[in-house]
């Protein structure tokens, strides 16, 4: 080094050390001016599609149309969470299960979205119908008036377990065996007089409804004879009452005597009387049927 002629002599010039500082985030790394991240929003929904399915329906897409959704979204079937597929921010998918479907009522949907922020929308509707009922047959179809307390079994589609079989328009108690049978007993009230009467099944809300009502025909039954009052006369004596005993018949019964038809009068399905019957055969027979 040349000598500095404005140094004194006994200066002695040292090189210059310059020092830089780093300084550290004392949090190890990050950046101490980085803002927190933004919170997640409130998720809202729009609609539900579909809507609406009916009772029994097999497993179903459903696609939830809103705001706010994001990547953790998830879908809740009544409050219960459900594997959600994130389709965008205003898109998610879940799948129900048949058993989701087995019955009719009104599910809620909602979409919950995790903190920060976040939080859970307003439920939408979803709505399980019952579906129309169809009657295809009924066993038996003829009854005749003293098939009180007998059971029949209707035969269709579309019945659940709250369906309930009427006779002509009256809810009768009804016992479920599936989907495609019903069975309910016949009343005595049912069957005292011959004719005809209607029976359907309905079904009731959500969706459900009537089906179209099928015919059973109630007859009376063939008349049986059991005993004569009195059970014999002697041939010329003075016109009188014969009161016949049985079962099965009608108002519109009529008794022959000895084949030849006679007026006459009904008290009950077991008790003809047959009023002024001359006896004028000698040993005769009666032969009422």
């Amino acid at each position: 080094m040349l000598p500095n002629p404005f140094l004194p002599k006994h200066f002695c010039a040292a090189p210059l050390l310059f020092i830089s500082a780093v300084w550290f985030s004392a949090c190890g790394g990050g950046n101490p001016m980085s803002p927190p991240p933004p919170p997640n929003p409130v998720p809202a929904i729009s609609s539900v599609t579909p809507s609406s399915v009916t009772a029994g329906a097999s497993a179903t897409t459903v696609t939830v149309n809103g705001s706010g959704f994001i990547q953790s979204s998830t879908v809740q079937w009544n409050q219960s969470s459900r594997a959600t597929t994130f389709i965008s921010s205003t898109e998610l998918q879940i799948t129900l299960t048949a058993t989701d479907l087995a019955i009719a009522g009104t599910a809620q949907v909602a979409v919950v979205n995790t903190a920060p922020g976040g939080g859970t929308s307003s439920p939408a509707a979803f709505t399980i119908n019952n579906p129309t009922p169809q009657v295809s047959g009924i066993s038996p179809s003829t009854v005749t008036t003293a098939g009180g307390g007998s059971t029949v079994t209707v035969t269709g589609s579309g019945f659940v377990s709250t369906s309930s079989v009427t006779w002509n328009g009256t809810a009768r108690a009804t016992t479920y065996v599936s989907a495609a049978q019903l069975q309910f007993t016949l009343q005595a009230s049912d069957v005292a007089a011959g004719g005809s009467a209607q029976v359907s099944v309905s079904n009731p809300a959500p969706g459900g409804g009537a089906a179209s009502p099928t015919q059973i025909t109630i007859v009376y039954p063939l008349p049986i004879i059991n005993s004569l009052n009195p059970p014999a006369v002697a041939a010329g004596g003075p016109a009188l009452t014969l009161t016949i005993n049985g079962t099965g018949f009608a108002p519109t019964s009529v008794v022959q005597y000895n084949g030849v038809a006679r007026a006459t009068s009904y008290v009950n399905s077991t008790t003809v009387p047959l009023e002024n019957l001359e006896i004028s055969e000698r040993m005769g027979v009666i032969f009422p049927s």
